[in-house]
């Protein structure tokens, strides 16, 4: 008999998608090795046939360590004896749920059984990394999310079907709310919310925040709430119309300066691009403030540059009008990192990515990488940041 290897090490990993563990001896059957991938967490977002959270979408799971709680009595089958003479394609008997209990040590430094409604809400993407730095958020949700609330998991769907046939609250829970102020005035709805399981940090809660629409009493949408405690209805009502704004920002930025018209090809040239952008769509915000009103070039018509007109001053310089490019550059200052010039006037400089590789240096295509907790449906799914009182 021929050697082909040595092994260096025996692993086990007890979650799917989380670290593993380092084992002194390990039985292995016809599934793998006993108490591998023994617990696994469902995704509704993961494809049919599949329907467990991996650590292609949530690459933070691997910053969990998870152990069995009792490494004894999950080593092996309480059977041994009977499973060392099982016949090909069939597993052995596995011990009682209670033996194969798992703890998962999360990157936190906590300790949380693997059954824990607290772990699963931090599996949750985005609300999972504002949690841990006490961020409070209002986030968007479809009715695909499913919301922890006792000891089962709820789907949101199914919560607004029973909210929209009057059941799980009585009318008087909606309270009529302005989201701020919209172009033809308060956007009023109804507004209502239900308790979620407490977060893990102290001071905290959740909820599933629910908006009605007035003319349509069937058109529902849900968020869910980290917010402090005392944490009233209408200013969580305020943070989650704060998204509107953000739209309009990017719809402007869009129209304005060419936010989403580029071909790049490198991260770099994406962050300049945008970068460049948003700080010309902060410069044109400013003129707004200031009062100068701004023409939109119109689309197939060629741009012609601006006249100024000029005026002789009793210097014998020229000086531009009140309503020339030099008024205009002395009234606004958009100032990001305040210095002062030689000639009195606010300067900044604006970082941008380090500079590009040399001439004829090859830019290899960087392999498309997802975020852990980033891959949201831009048209479902929005974040407003709640400020708290």
């Amino acid at each position: 008999m021929s050697t082909v290897g040595t092994v260096d090490s025996l692993w086990r990993y007890p979650v799917k998608s989380m670290g593993g563990e380092e084992l002194e001896e390990a039985f292995a059957g016809f599934s793998g090795v006993y108490g591998d991938r023994y617990f696994a967490f469902r995704s509704p977002a993961s494809p049919r046939g599949f329907p467990y959270l991996t650590g292609r979408e949530q690459e933070q799971m691997l910053r969990y360590r998870p152990r069995f709680r009792y490494p004894d009595k999950a080593a092996q089958p309480p059977n041994l004896a009977a499973a060392e003479r099982i016949a090909p394609g069939i597993n052995p008997v596995n011990a009682d749920p209670a033996d194969m209990s798992v703890d998962v040590l999360t990157p936190s430094g906590t300790t949380l059984a693997v059954d824990d409604p607290g772990l699963t809400s931090m599996l949750n993407g985005l609300g999972m990394s504002l949690e841990e730095h006490e961020q409070p958020y209002v986030l968007a949700v479809s009715g695909k999310a499913y919301a922890w609330a006792g000891f089962c998991q709820h789907r949101v769907g199914v919560v607004l079907d029973c909210l929209r046939q009057g059941e799980l609250l009585s009318e008087e829970s909606w309270k009529r709310i302005s989201a701020r102020e919209g172009s033809k005035g308060p956007r009023l709805y109804d507004w209502t919310r239900l308790p979620l399981n407490p977060p893990m940090q102290e001071g905290f809660e959740r909820w599933l925040l629910v908006r009605r629409s007035i003319e349509d009493p069937e058109e529902l949408t849900a968020y869910t709430v980290f917010a402090p405690e005392g944490a009233e209805l209408g200013e969580l009502a305020r943070a989650a119309g704060s998204r509107w704004r953000v739209e309009i920002g990017f719809k402007e930025a869009k129209g304005e300066v060419g936010l989403v018209h580029y071909e790049v090809r490198s991260w770099h040239g994406w962050y300049r691009h945008v970068t460049l952008a948003l700080f010309a769509h902060a410069f044109l915000a400013t003129i707004r403030a200031e009062g100068q009103d701004i023409e939109t070039p119109q689309k197939g018509v060629r741009n012609r540059r601006p006249r100024t007109a000029f005026r002789r001053s009793s210097e014998g310089e020229d000086s531009r009008g009140a309503d020339g490019l030099r008024s205009a550059q002395t009234s606004v200052q958009i100032s990001l990192v305040p210095a002062t010039s030689a000639a009195g006037r606010s300067a900044s400089l604006v970082g941008v990515a380090s500079s590009p590789p040399g001439c004829g240096q090859a830019l290899p295509l960087q392999a498309e990488r997802r975020t852990a907790g980033m891959n949201y449906n831009c048209s479902t799914n929005r974040c407003a940041v709640f400020q708290p009182r």
